[in-house]
């Protein structure tokens, strides 16, 4: 199992993006989190087989429609320490 930590820039919030993430998550059975941060971006943890995750890091790197993705930071992690069971919006 890999994991990725992302962090994207631009116009990610107020856009539908931790939802459009969720989902394409859910869709490829991708487990993790996605939560707005006060600097304005979005950050990401998500963990799965590494094929599945380059499907998802690039649907992270798109964003729904009314967003625009300045940027996506993404670091990968071999063999995540805390191995995580769904994927959740945090408030």
């Amino acid at each position: 199992m890999k994991e990725i930590e992302a962090h994207i820039y631009g116009n990610v919030q107020a856009v539908g993006f931790r939802q459009y993430t969720k989902k394409h998550a859910d869709k490829i059975g991708i487990v993790g989190w996605v939560k707005n941060l006060d600097d304005g971006s979005v950050e990401c943890v998500a963990q799965g087989k590494e094929a599945e995750l380059k499907i998802f890091v690039g649907h992270i790197q798109k964003g729904p429609y009314f967003a625009d993705v300045d940027n996506a930071m993404i670091d990968w992690h071999d063999d995540p320490q805390d191995v995580l069971s769904e994927f959740e919006i945090i408030i």
